[in-house]
C-alpha cells in the first residue's frame, strides 16, 4: 500500500543562464511509514516513496521520484533528464534535492539504478 499524496508543482530553474519553467508531479510522503533499518556502508535496494533509517540514529533517506528521459541522440542538452529525487531527514530537519547525496554529515552512495524502479544505496559518515 502506497502512502503519497501527488502535487502538480510548476518549478522554474535557472541553469547556466538559461531559464527554465517545468510542470510537473512532487510527491508528498507521510512521514510515519516505516523504513528500513541499515548499519552504515551496508547496501540496501530502494524503489520509489521506500525509507531508509540509519541503525541508532535519527537519519533516514526517502526516494521520492525517479527520472530517466536522456537527452536524445543528436541533441545538445543542458542536462540529461536522469536522476533521482531524495530526502533526507534527521530529526525534524529535511532536505530535498536531485542527486542531493551529502547532507547532514553523511554521504549517500548510490551504486546501481535504473532512474525508472530501483536504486541501490549505502550511507556512511563524511569524511572530515
Amino acid at each position: 500500500m502506497t502512502f503519497a499524496t501527488i502535487k502538480k508543482v510548476v518549478s522554474t530553474t535557472l541553469i547556466f543562464g538559461w531559464l527554465f519553467t517545468t510542470t510537473g508531479l512532487a510527491t508528498e510522503i507521510r512521514s510515519d511509514v516505516a523504513c528500513i533499518e541499515v548499519h552504515l556502508n551496508e547496501p540496501v535496494s530502494l524503489g520509489k516513496e521506500e525509507c531508509v533509517k540509519l541503525e541508532n540514529t535519527r537519519y533516514s533517506i526517502r526516494i521520492l521520484d525517479f527520472f530517466n528521459e536522456p537527452c536524445p541522440e543528436g541533441v545538445m542538452c543542458v542536462w540529461s533528464g536522469v536522476g533521482i529525487l531524495l530526502e533526507h531527514r534527521l530529526g525534524d530537519k529535511t532536505q530535498k534535492g536531485m542527486g542531493l547525496v551529502q547532507v547532514f554529515g553523511y554521504q549517500t552512495t548510490i551504486s546501481e539504478t535504473d532512474y525508472e524502479t530501483f536504486a541501490v544505496l549505502s550511507i556512511n559518515h563524511l569524511p572530515k
